[in-house]
């Protein structure tokens, strides 16, 4: 049976035909219909990518003014006799304000300011 690759599209969402008994006259055809796989198979892997990679993200938004703790990063340095394994892990601050989806200037307790930091170092 010879089709037009039209006329193959619509017979194949109807289901009455199979793979092996279709010849499709043309080399355009052909491969209109390969890139037309290919562009199914490629939108499914990229929803499953995305799934995937978006499955644990949370969103987050903190207010002006509230208490946050951030993340400490704090090296050590021997003469002046710090040890980061001693350190807190987190400090407690205020968040001054927002500035961007995931970014956030803060500042310490007294009001001074500490700097931007990112969402993923900031915890309530």
């Amino acid at each position: 049976m010879i089709q037009h690759a039209s006329a193959y599209s619509i017979l194949e969402k109807l289901g009455s035909l199979r793979q092996d008994e279709v010849r499709i006259t043309s080399r355009a055809d052909k491969l209109a219909n390969i890139r037309e796989h290919i562009r199914k198979n490629l939108e499914l892997a990229q929803d499953r990518a995305t799934n995937t990679y978006n499955k644990r993200t949370r969103v987050v938004n903190y207010r002006e003014g509230q208490e946050v703790f951030r993340k400490n990063f704090a090296l050590s340095n021997f003469k002046q006799g710090i040890n980061a394994k001693f350190l807190p892990k987190y400090i407690k601050c205020r968040v001054l304000r927002k500035v961007g989806n995931a970014l956030y200037d803060l500042e310490d307790l007294n009001g001074k300011p500490i700097g931007r930091f990112h969402a993923s170092d900031i915890r309530p």
